[in-house]
């Protein structure tokens, strides 16, 4: 080693041995080899970054083409139902786009937190979700119209002749394509499964089936009047009726009153159906299937009026409770300030214990949006409050998911704003459901009197 109290002409006279020189060789061009090494990483680095930032500008802007080409699209469908589950599909996306941003942020902040990749990994998929039912209603349109153009003119829609096969310019071109199909194809029939399913479907269902009664054999073909088939159509159409109001009786947010009234109407309804099928099997008279059907379609009638009754009735409680989730008042407000506070502080009991209670209020609010989707009487409303559901399902425990993650890490700034972004996400689905139950309640005040089969009853 060299003296620092050398002087230059010592240092100068000084003679090193060749091994010396071949070590400090080395050990200079390994260092040069490590700082070149580094400056080709952060260049590597640079350049992913670089791209990222690409990336994400260009889906920025290709979000905002999405945005414009779906409004288009929106508009130009002709059914309602897959209108609406265009623009839920479309609002999905827009409130996901923030929210991506923040858990994304959160989870590269903390790859070590679980919670923080959880919360990205169900925005994500709900995304996903959302671009595969946009793929699915676009598709099938297009579907649609290719198969309508191609039917010879007065071929129905129905006719038992096999479609043609569409042309391949409107098939998926790739597998991958396929597969979104696919899924967007199981998302919107699970979907419209689950909308053939609710109570105002089988009332409508029970109620057409109990006019056709009233036909002669010429009327019906193949079947008679009061005939088996018919018989077990109506007790199927009743059964379902039953099942679909026990989801009103099960309910722990069904009143007392409530409850015993749908099921007193739902024995009514049995015993009129008895009635009815014993005139149809006993008189020829037309009067009395008359009065037997019409006895029965008032026991439905009244029976659909106690069911958006209590649906309504629990779901203007709820929301008075709730007030406006986008003020900072009420419930939903007073939970996600109490976990941030408590997650802050460090407090994994009292995180618990409102995580809990946050839990059991979400529970709350997806029962009586179910309630709301049994009774809706059109297609939009019914997807609307499906969508509804699925949100606040889906995002009610995410809340909970970001509150342990800002826990983990109390200090961090992008683990709070991850929290604040979901409650936002939230918060927006509570009041778009207040603004619904409130034009939902307006609908059902003024709804006419219509014409049905034989007498006027409500719709």
């Amino acid at each position: 080693m060299l003296n620092r109290n050398w002087k230059y002409k010592d240092i100068c006279h000084l003679k090193l041995d060749s091994i010396s020189l071949h070590d400090i060789s080395i050990n200079a061009k390994k260092c040069h080899i490590a700082v070149y090494a580094d400056v080709v990483l952060l260049l590597i680095r640079w350049q992913g970054v670089l791209g990222d930032l690409r990336v994400s500008i260009t889906s920025q802007t290709e979000m905002v083409e999405l945005a414009h080409l779906t409004g288009d699209r929106q508009g130009d469908l002709k059914d309602e139902r897959r209108r609406s589950q265009m623009a839920a599909a479309r609002q999905v996306l827009e409130r996901s786009t923030v929210m991506l941003l923040t858990s994304s942020k959160a989870c590269l902040r903390h790859p070590d937190c679980p919670s923080a990749r959880e919360n990205r990994d169900t925005v994500f998929c709900q995304m996903r979700r959302a671009m595969d039912l946009i793929h699915y209603v676009v598709k099938d349109g297009v579907l649609s119209a290719s198969e309508g153009s191609r039917r010879p003119p007065g071929a129905s829609s129905s006719s038992s002749s096999p479609s043609p096969t569409p042309s391949p310019l409107f098939l998926a071109p790739t597998a991958e394509h396929r597969l979104l199909l696919q899924h967007g194809r199981r998302a919107s029939e699970e979907e419209d499964w689950e909308t053939g399913r609710t109570a105002h479907i089988a009332i409508r269902q029970l109620e057409d089936l109990s006019s056709t009664v009233r036909l002669t054999e010429d009327g019906i073909p193949g079947g008679v009047r009061g005939g088996v088939g018919t018989r077990e159509r109506l007790k199927a159409a009743l059964d379902a009726v039953v099942e679909r109001t026990q989801d009103f009786t099960d309910s722990a947010y069904t009143s007392h009153e409530h409850r015993e009234g749908i099921l007193l109407l739902c024995d009514r309804a049995r015993l009129q159906l008895n009635a009815l099928m014993h005139e149809a099997e006993e008189t020829i008279g037309v009067p009395q299937l008359d009065a037997a059907t019409g006895a029965l379609l008032q026991v439905t009638s009244d029976l659909r009026a106690l069911l958006r009754r209590a649906a309504l009735e629990r779901a203007s409680d709820l929301l008075a409770e709730m007030g406006d989730p986008t003020s900072g008042n009420g419930v939903v407000a007073d939970m996600v300030s109490a976990l941030r506070n408590v997650a802050q502080a460090g407090d994994s009991r009292r995180i618990d214990e409102v995580s809990e209670r946050f839990a059991e209020y979400v529970d709350h609010v997806v029962e009586v949006v179910k309630l709301l989707r049994h009774v809706a009487p059109t297609d939009s409303l019914q997807v609307y409050a499906k969508h509804s559901e699925i949100g606040i399902r889906t995002y009610g425990p995410q809340v909970v998911t970001a509150a342990q993650s800002l826990s983990r890490h109390p200090t961090s700034k992008i683990a709070k704003e991850n929290l604040e972004g979901i409650h936002r996400n939230m918060s927006m689905t509570l009041l778009k459901l207040f603004h619904g139950s409130v034009y939902y309640s307006r609908l059902l005040q003024s709804e006419v009197r219509v014409k049905i089969l034989y007498q006027d009853y409500w719709m």
